[in-house]
C-alpha cells in the first residue's frame, strides 16, 4: 500500500489488513507515521494488552478489507498501483 493509498483509506471497526501473506486485524493507526497496528485476529472486547501489537508501515501491507454489516470493501494495493502506472 502507498502512503497516498493509506491516507485515502476509510479506516473504521472491522478492519482487516494482509501482512506477509496472513490475515490480520488491525486494531489501530498511526496517521502521521503512516503504520497500522495489527493483532493476529479480532480481540474480545476487553482486549487491553497493547504489547500484542505488531506496527508495520503501509508499505508492507498488500491488502485491506472490512467485514460485517454494509460496510464490506476490499482494496488490493498492488492492483491499484498497477492500474496507475498504465
Amino acid at each position: 500500500m502507498t502512503p497516498e493509498q493509506f491516507d485515502n483509506t476509510g479506516f473504521c471497526g472491522n478492519m482487516w489488513a494482509v501482512h506477509k501473506c496472513e490475515k490480520k486485524f488491525v486494531v489501530t493507526a498511526n496517521f502521521p507515521e503512516r503504520l497500522f497496528g495489527l493483532l493476529p485476529e479480532k480481540p474480545r472486547s476487553d482486549f487491553d494488552d497493547e504489547t500484542m501489537i505488531e506496527w508495520v508501515r503501509c508499505e508492507n501491507v498488500s491488502e485491506v478489507f472490512y467485514t460485517g454489516g454494509n460496510n464490506v470493501a476490499n482494496i488490493n494495493a498492488n492492483q491499484e498501483q498497477s492500474e496507475g502506472e498504465q
